[in-house]
């Protein structure tokens, strides 16, 4: 939404004009009830004497006036002579007449509550989850967006290793002439090594592991279980082709290794934890002793669910999702592999609300000129032809 800047003070649009105007209930007073859209700081002297400037940053266009009305509503008695905002900085400058509190802005997605100690509790903060507001901090990220990274990992990761099972049994089998499967069963990150277990009679848990390791970057048999050496065997034929799916594999170590437990959410009284299993909900820090829990697998998707309360559990059901979806956390409390990925994907959404918004404001911009031009059309009207009906 472009608001050309000339020189000195350029008000908002009609709307930025009456969300001022729509805070009645705060005791503060607005003298100038116009938003001012520039981008450097007000010449004072022009303002009035004793003038103080607030300035909020990292404010998008479309949370201004959530923004306003809190600084408004909690600062009562102040007087309000001008408000600026920089569309190209995001930020809001308020001149008044004294020094204002931001505590309720710094503090619009943190929330106080007592612990959920019983089914009463954890319902009543469930339902308040539902209903909570949007978000747009571009640090913090929803357990729904979290929940979706760990399934898209873990079904990447799955089909690295299906790719590989496939691949090397495949050429295995023309090279030992009968019966021969092999499953890979993962990259140890603790010492970093290379599980393969490999059958070659066809019976039901006969497999023989064979183990690969590294050594300056360079890959080599560590230990063979087989019988004649077939371990050896694999390894001078397949090497490149072990030594790609370790790499591949050695690219999940953050996602295999790291979590975090105990994560309080910006807008929640439930603890959180995050680790390659998936997201958990739970309203003790302690999990598994709390009265409520909810899991997001990473590995399926279905929920799963600790609650020995049938009202809770009514509400949950069908509403995992939105809870999910309403809960934020800080991306730096979320494990390190992750934080990049969530911040890119933060941005991206932002972005597009921002789109949205833009495009709404367009189509608002729009119906006012047309309003304004079929109004005139009628007041031409009415003064040349002031015996017609209306």
């Amino acid at each position: 939404m472009g608001i050309p800047c000339a020189a000195g003070a350029i008000t908002a649009a009609i709307t930025h004009s009456q969300r001022v105007n729509s805070i009645g209930h705060s005791n503060c007073k607005i003298v100038n009830k116009n938003i001012v859209y520039k981008d450097t700081v007000l010449s004072l002297k022009e303002l009035g004497e004793n003038i103080k400037i607030t300035t909020i940053y990292n404010v998008e266009e479309f949370w201004l006036e959530n923004c306003l009305n809190k600084i408004f509503e909690s600062n009562p008695g102040v007087v309000f002579n001008t408000v600026q905002y920089s569309k190209k900085d995001k930020k809001v400058y308020f001149y008044t007449d004294q020094n204002i509190s931001t505590k309720a802005w710094d503090d619009r997605h943190l929330v106080s509550y007592k612990p959920a100690i019983n089914s009463t509790a954890i319902l009543e903060e469930i339902k308040r989850i539902l209903l909570t507001e949007k978000n747009f901090d571009s640090n913090c990220v929803s357990l729904y967006d979290i929940a979706k990274l760990l399934k898209k990992t873990e079904y990447d990761m799955k089909q690295i290793k299906e790719h590989y099972d496939s691949y090397l049994e495949y050429k295995c089998k023309s090279m030992y002439h009968k019966f021969f499967a092999l499953v890979i069963y993962g990259l140890n990150y603790n010492d970093n090594e290379l599980r393969f277990g490999i059958n070659f009679d066809g019976k039901i848990n006969n497999y023989q592991e064979i183990v690969f390791a590294k050594n300056d970057n360079d890959l080599y048999l560590k230990s063979d279980s087989t019988e004649f050496d077939r371990g050896k065997k694999l390894f001078l034929n397949c090497s490149s082709i072990i030594n790609e799916c370790y790499d591949k594999l050695m690219e999940f170590k953050g996602y295999e290794s790291q979590f975090t437990y105990g994560i309080r959410p910006l807008n929640s009284s439930f603890f959180v934890d995050i680790s390659k299993y998936g997201v958990s909900i739970s309203n003790t820090e302690f999990r598994f002793l709390s009265e409520f829990k909810l899991d997001a697998h990473s590995y399926t998707d279905e929920y799963s669910y600790n609650c020995n309360s049938n009202s809770v559990l009514e509400v949950l059901r069908g509403n995992e999702n939105n809870i999910l979806n309403n809960i934020f956390v800080n991306i730096c409390d979320c494990p390190k592999w992750m934080q990049e990925q969530l911040h890119s994907l933060r941005i991206s959404q932002l972005e597009e609300e921002q789109r949205k918004f833009d495009e709404e404001q367009r189509r608002l911009e729009e119906e006012n000129k047309k309003a304004m031009k079929k109004q005139k059309r009628l007041e031409l009207r009415n003064k040349i032809f002031p015996f017609l009906k209306k």
